[in-house]
Parts: structure tokens; C-alpha cells; sequence
């Protein structure tokens, strides 16, 4: 099965092995990071579904036991999308945070 970029619930449920109130658990948790991990379709309707970046998901549970090498490759992956410059990855209480470092390109938002 080749993995996608972005996955829709269904998918990353598949993928994982998991349910959809865990992928919901995640994201109000804020175990993964809105913008980074996960985003909305459309903002300003959230019922519009949302999306996930199944890499970063993925290595979210390989390595939840080990968040400075799941920080590592959030940091990688912001440095290659190019949003490094716009915030960084700090843990707090062993979970992998983003903290905004300058204003967050309207793009990105």
C-alpha cells in the first residue's frame, strides 16, 4: 500500500490501526499540532473534515515514547516546507509543542 501525503480520517484509521475518537483524542490533546500535523479543509467550517500529514502521524506513534526523535522530524519537516523561519519545536512535559516565532505567512494560517 503506498502511503499518501495527506490522509482523510478513514485512511489514517486504516493505516494505524486505530479509531476515529483516537485520531480525535490526538488532536484535542493537542498531542498533534493543528497546521503541522493536522489541518481543516476549510477554517472557517470545520465541519468541512480536516486532514492529516500521514508522515508525521505515523512517526508520531512510532515514537510517542520518544518525543526528541519525534521532534527531530518535525523540525525537519518544517526546514523543508519552509516554515522553520516562522516557528520551532519545543517539548513540554515530554509532548513536542510549536511555538510561533514570527507571524505565520498568510498562506500557511
Amino acid at each position: 500500500m503506498e502511503i499518501p501525503i495527506f490522509s482523510d480520517p478513514k485512511t489514517l484509521m486504516k493505516l494505524m490501526s486505530v479509531s476515529r475518537d483516537f485520531l480525535l483524542q490526538r488532536r484535542e490533546n493537542c498531542d498533534w499540532i493543528e497546521g503541522v500535523h493536522w489541518f481543516y479543509l476549510d477554517p472557517k467550517q470545520p465541519k468541512s473534515g480536516c486532514r492529516y500529514v500521514t508522515a508525521l502521524c505515523l512517526d508520531w506513534l512510532a515514537n510517542r515514547d520518544d518525543p526528541e526523535a519525534h521532534k527531530a522530524v518535525l523540525e525537519r519537516y518544517l526546514k523543508r516546507e519552509g516554515l522553520d523561519r516562522y516557528a520551532s519545536v519545543t517539548i513540554d512535559k515530554t509532548l513536542p509543542r510549536l511555538v510561533a516565532t514570527s507571524p505565520v505567512p498568510p498562506t500557511v494560517a
